[in-house]
C-alpha cells in the first residue's frame, strides 16, 4: 500500500513539474482567437460572396444580396469563442427583432400608412403610434431580459416607430396585414437571422470546436492542479 502512493504521488509531482511555475511563456488563448479569427473570415467572406459572386444568380441567391452588409455585421457581433454563447446570442438577435418587426406589422395593419401630413397632433393614429412606442419601450427597459435581446428589440423598435410617427417617411413596409418582402422590418429580420444562423454552423463546421462542457473539465483540471 505504501509503495502504491509512493509511486502515485511521485506521478502527480511528475506531472506537476512538466509545467514551470506561472505557466508555459505566451498567450495560451492565442490558438483560440486564431482559429475563431480563421472561421469567422471565412464565414463573412462566404456571405459576401452572394453579393459579390455572379454566379450566384444561378442558384438563386442574388435575391438575398442586399440583406448581405446587415447579416455579416450581425454576424461578426455574434461569434464567440464558446458554441453556447453564440448560441444565445443568436437567439436574443432573432427574437428581438421578430417581435419589433411582430409589432409594427400589427400597426401597419391597422394604420399603412402610419402618421400622415394632415393627421393632428391628438388623432388616432398619432395617439396609437405614440403609446405603443413609449409603452413598448419602457417595459422593455425596467424588465430584467437579456441585455442582447433588449438592443435588438429596443434598436429596431425605435427606428420603425420613428418612421411610423414621421408624415413625410416613404420606407417601404408590410401593410394591411400584407407581407411586403423588400419592406425594411423582413429586410431587418432576415438580415439578423442570416448572420445569426451563421455563426452558429461557424462553430460547427468543419468540426464542432469549444463546447462549454469541454472549455469547463479543462478549466476544472488546471484549477486542481493549481
Amino acid at each position: 500500500m505504501s509503495a502504491d502512493l509512493e509511486k502515485g504521488k511521485k506521478s502527480v509531482l511528475d506531472e506537476l513539474a512538466k509545467e514551470p511555475v506561472g505557466g508555459h511563456p505566451g498567450n495560451d488563448f492565442f490558438w483560440v482567437v486564431l482559429q475563431l479569427s480563421l472561421r469567422g473570415t471565412i464565414g463573412a467572406l462566404m456571405l459576401a460572396s452572394i453579393a459579390w459572386v455572379p454566379g450566384m444568380k444561378s442558384v438563386g441567391l442574388d435575391r438575398y444580396a442586399a440583406f448581405m452588409p446587415l447579416a455579416i455585421c450581425i454576424y461578426v457581433f455574434t461569434l464567440n469563442p464558446i458554441v453556447g454563447t453564440v448560441v444565445n446570442n443568436a437567439h436574443a438577435g432573432m427574437y428581438g427583432t421578430f417581435l419589433a418587426c411582430l409589432n409594427i406589422f400589427l400597426l401597419r395593419g391597422f394604420f399603412a400608412e402610419g402618421v400622415q401630413p394632415g393627421d393632428g397632433a391628438f388623432s388616432t393614429v398619432n395617439v396609437v403610434g405614440w403609446a405603443d412606442f413609449l409603452i413598448l419601450d419602457f417595459l422593455f427597459l425596467i424588465t430584467e431580459c437579456r441585455l442582447g435581446f433588449r438592443m435588438f428589440f429596443l434598436a429596431n423598435h425605435t427606428g420603425f416607430m420613428l418612421a411610423f410617427l414621421n408624415p413625410a417617411d416613404q420606407t417601404p413596409y408590410s401593410k394591411n396585414f400584407k407581407i411586403n418582402m423588400n419592406g425594411t422590418a423582413v429586410s431587418s429580420f432576415i438580415g439578423v437571422a442570416a448572420g445569426s444562423i451563421f455563426a452558429i454552423l461557424t462553430m460547427l463546421l468543419p468540426y464542432p470546436w469549444r463546447f462549454a462542457s469541454t472549455t469547463m473539465k479543462a478549466n476544472a483540471v488546471s484549477a486542481a492542479k493549481d
